[in-house]
């Protein structure tokens, strides 16, 4: 409970998480009679604008708010309420017992008198919240590069499956092309307009089904006092596409000697 909501607003934005669709976030007012509430906390008490919150003091007394909107807050769960709001609904005088404040710069810390002050019970730091949450955004740096790597991994193992049996049961038409004249660079592209095919449709659909997956993968993630970004950036695509292609390139190098050495005497025997 901010006790001047204008000079608060130096502090804090109150404001919507802009939405998956592209549409800008928008600013909530705090007024005298609803509370806002972070977004994290709205979807735990499947909380919206216009629903009714229940709130209990440090003497055991309720009231009940209307929750005015859901605000973008990414660290722990925050209910905010005007003055004026606080006095109505739990019927007695607001009194503040915080404080919050800016560092001048080159300043991020309280001296030690002042955190060991009889009056003060805790401090604080918004950046010590930033660093933790960082870490854990750090951590997941490892869980990336592991879906990398086993995704590096099945598109090698898909392609060069499809490949390996695209050759043995194609191997007689293949050899047929190359008695007729074919070079090894046109017998291999033969081959490649499949895999360009198959791995082109695989993009399109993979980063199609990879953002239902990424929405699940961060709610699940997520714990009770963190919240992760939606955000999804267009160099996610380019960078997923250009990966996969980079894959299969490798797949397409790698059976480029499977492809051209195809023995023609014995595969033109064959009897399909």
């Amino acid at each position: 409970v901010p006790q001047d909501m204008q000079e608060f607003a130096d502090f804090m934005r109150f404001q919507t998480r802009p939405s998956d669709t592209g549409a800008p976030a928008q600013t909530l007012e705090l007024d005298n009679t609803r509370a806002l509430v972070s977004e994290q906390l709205a979807n735990q008490f499947g909380l919206a604008s216009g629903s009714t919150i229940t709130l209990r003091d440090f003497d055991d007394k309720e009231a009940s708010f209307e929750v005015g909107g859901a605000m973008e807050n990414y660290v722990y769960h925050y209910i905010y309420l005007s003055p004026s709001a606080f006095t109505e609904g739990f019927k007695q005088a607001f009194e503040p017992n915080q404080l919050v404040g800016i560092f001048a710069p080159g300043h991020t810390r309280l001296p030690t008198a002042i955190e060991q002050h009889g009056i003060v019970t805790s401090v604080t730091y918004s950046q010590d919240n930033a660093d933790t949450f960082a870490n854990t955004l750090n951590a997941l740096q490892y869980v990336v590069l592991v879906l990398i790597v086993s995704a590096a991994a099945l598109v090698f193992v898909v392609l060069f499956s499809l490949t390996t049996i695209n050759l043995e049961e194609r191997s007689r038409e293949l050899a047929s092309l190359e008695v007729l004249g074919f070079y090894d660079r046109e017998l291999a592209a033969y081959i490649y307009r499949e895999s360009f095919i198959l791995t082109t449709a695989g993009i399109a659909l993979g980063l199609g089904l990879g953002v239902l997956l990424e929405r699940y993968i961060i709610t699940t993630m997520e714990i009770d006092v963190f919240m992760f970004s939606r955000d999804l950036l267009w160099p996610s695509f380019v960078l997923s596409a250009l990966l996969t292609a980079v894959f299969a390139l490798a797949v397409n190098l790698f059976m480029y000697r499977s492809i051209t050495s195809i023995n023609m005497v014995s595969s033109l025997k064959n009897v399909e």
